[in-house]
């Protein structure tokens, strides 16, 4: 890490260099015209000393001395203008070694003592050169002066920067280091876990609950691998043998297979062309992980209904393998950074991401094996990501080993259940749930169906859309960070509608600071549940929140219908009004809720004002007032309201 970062800082270096020693022979030509041919051709030697460097910084792997030189040859060009000028210390261009220190400071890398050594060699060449000629003591002073001041700025400079440097180091490394334990000490419980698990479903068998927690628990897995790979292989840690030869067809055509399960989950159709017997010079797990993680990636962002195609073939002195989805695609801006650790393909949130290491890891392999990888994609279209591997040609008596064992399952959700809404059971309250995990989604149906009538959704459009079809629910449990339309967004829209302004809302989210509590109960949520939690809170919420809502409906409703008595009859006669209404409402098995609507009826509200009322939709109101129509044997709204005026 340590030499790409020294490299990269003396390629910045010499290009700043590159661009400065040219231009300033404009200044020659208006201070020293006499002496233009002399100043080019130092310019020219020194400009091509340094793209000469340039070209060497990828091969060399002592980048020290190749930096010391770059800033030694700066100097000394400098130096020798002054000779050329033949003004020694009087000469103006020794102000540009300020340029060279004060750029050394900035950009190099070296510790306190190696720097100082660099600026003693440069400010020694130049007293050394100019000290031949004839000077005056003020110009030697003046120039000790300047010089001196500038080499005491950047070593301030300097060790500033590196002390920073040093303290951001450490701390990274704390961080990493705690990461990594946490990782070798969660590697252990996931272990002694999947091996139970995997126990009691060979004694028991399996179900929809075992079956998603054992995919969990293989992508936490699958997460906490990836994270301490990326770590050995950032460190420069060899742990593939890469002189082994690995039979490539039978890794794809396993992985292949591996996906197929997953992808006919979510009607992915995976299709294969693939050339049998192609050996290449590689680790089996390394190649395996390159395979995996493509495929890996082409499942989890190809949405339902899509396709993967698989090509694998031999062409002269490469071997080809791509990996094609009709998948979310990326955008150009995002292609310069996939294969960079923790980069995500997609900055929304998607519960199909992991931790975004994946692609990092694959470079990584690709670039040790010294193979290229390359992508092209279009958002909403898919991508196309083609391995070119070295050609091999296996040797008499060369053995190939069989493909590594795959020992977990990619992860999979019973997709087809997800979305399925429960029975509708008449007299249960009804909630909407809104979550975009799979898993989740399913646990809360479940969880909740036992009580409730329950409605899924997975993204805000969704619910919005369904809303249209199903009763008006008593209560909506949504969670706020989803793609297509998130909580907030969900329920803004939710609100316009004035059917649903007295329809709670829970809000639920992986988002646990005291801020986005506040902001979620300043949108107008009743409540603000953080996970992980505990399915026994959220139903103790639910219960809570509903019972409150029902009484203080109810409450409204009692003072609706005792408005609607005095209206009708004047307080002296309501009590006998009450009486006969009562009466032939029992008489002609009226409902509670049917006597309502017969109420604002009377009132002389119309059926979209009933519905905002009483908190249902149109579709309901209808049907009760067909409904009504039958029981009381009358066709329309006068004669039933004569049938009760007359009462």
């Amino acid at each position: 890490m340590k030499a790409k970062e020294n490299a990269k800082s003396l390629k910045n270096i010499i290009i700043l260099a590159l661009f400065l020693y040219p231009l300033f022979f404009i200044l020659d030509l208006i201070v020293y015209f006499q002496y233009k041919f002399e100043l080019l051709t130092i310019r020219i030697i020194v400009s091509i000393i340094l793209l000469l460097f340039l070209l060497l910084i990828n091969k060399v792997k002592n980048l020290f001395f190749l930096t010391f030189s770059t800033h030694l040859i700066a100097a000394m060009g400098i130096s020798f203008m002054c000779v050329i000028v033949k003004k020694g210390f009087a000469s103006p261009y020794y102000a540009g070694i300020f340029l060279v220190i004060i750029a050394a400071s900035a950009f190099l890398r070296f510790t306190p003592r190696l720097f100082n050594i660099l600026l003693l060699s440069i400010l020694s060449q130049h007293f050394i050169m100019l000290s031949f000629l004839p000077f005056r003591l003020m110009d030697l002073m003046n120039n000790i002066f300047f010089l001196g001041s500038a080499t005491l700025i950047a070593i301030m400079i300097h060790y500033t920067i590196f002390k920073l440097s040093q303290e951001i180091k450490t701390l990274e490394e704390n961080k990493t280091s705690y990461f990594i334990n946490l990782a070798h000490e969660t590697k252990t419980p996931l272990t002694l876990i999947t091996n139970y698990l995997n126990k009691y479903i060979r004694k028991k068998g399996t179900d929809p609950d075992l079956t998603i927690i054992k995919d969990n628990i293989g992508k936490l897995k699958k997460d906490m691998m990836n994270f301490l790979d990326y770590e050995k292989l950032e460190k420069g840690q060899e742990f593939y043998d890469h002189t082994l030869i690995t039979d490539l067809s039978e890794v794809v055509d396993n992985s292949a297979n591996l996906f197929k399960e997953l992808a006919a989950y979510k009607k992915i159709s995976i299709k294969t062309d693939l050339q049998h017997d192609i050996a290449v010079a590689a680790d089996p797990a390394a190649v395996d992980r390159v395979v995996n993680n493509l495929l890996d990636n082409a499942v989890k962002y190809t949405g339902k209904g899509g396709s993967i195609y698989i090509k694998l073939h031999a062409k002269k002195h490469e071997i080809e393998l791509t990996v094609k989805d009709s998948g979310i695609g990326i955008s150009g801006e995002q292609l310069q950074h996939i294969f960079k650790a923790y980069h995500q393909i997609s900055h929304k949130k998607r519960n199909i991401q992991g931790m975004g290491m994946g692609l990092n890891i694959v470079k990584k392999i690709v670039d040790d094996i010294e193979c290229r990888i390359e992508v092209e994609s279009t958002p909403s279209k898919g991508s196309e990501f083609k391995v070119y591997f070295p050609a091999h040609k296996k040797g008499e008596g060369q053995s190939v080993p069989a493909a590594p064992e795959q020992s977990e399952y990619p992860v999979k959700s019973l997709y087809n259940e997800i979305t399925a809404d429960t029975v509708y059971e008449p007299g249960r309250y009804t909630l909407l749930i809104i979550e975009d995990n799979p898993d989740m989604l399913l646990y809360l149906k479940h969880a909740l169906g036992e009580s409730y009538n329950v409605q899924c959704a997975e993204n805000g459009k969704q619910a919005l859309e369904k809303l249209s079809a199903i009763p008006v629910p008593h209560l909506v449990v949504s969670d706020i960070m989803m793609d297509t339309m998130d909580g907030y967004q969900f329920y803004e829209e939710f609100k316009k509608d004035k059917t649903y302004k007295a329809v709670p809302v829970i809000f639920l989210t992986a988002k646990n600071t005291q801020i986005e509590k506040i902001k979620a109960l300043q949108k107008g949520a009743v409540d603000f549940i953080r996970k992980p939690f505990e399915i026994e809170e959220l139903k103790a919420k639910i219960s809570s929140v509903i019972n409150v809502t029902q009484a203080q409906q109810e409450s409204s409703k009692q003072k609706l219908i005792k408005q609607v008595m005095k209206t009708l009859n004047g307080a002296s006669e309501q009590d006998d009004f009450s009486l006969l209404f009562e009466k032939r409402c029992r008489e002609i098995e009226i409902s509670p809720r049917e006597k309502q609507i017969i109420f604002l009826l009377l009132k002389g509200n119309q059926y979209k004002e009933i519905a905002d009322q009483l908190h249902i939709s149109m579709n309901t109101v209808n049907s009760h007032i067909r409904k009504i129509y039958k029981k009381c044997s009358v066709n329309n709204k006068l004669e039933l309201l004569n049938l009760f005026k007359t009462t």
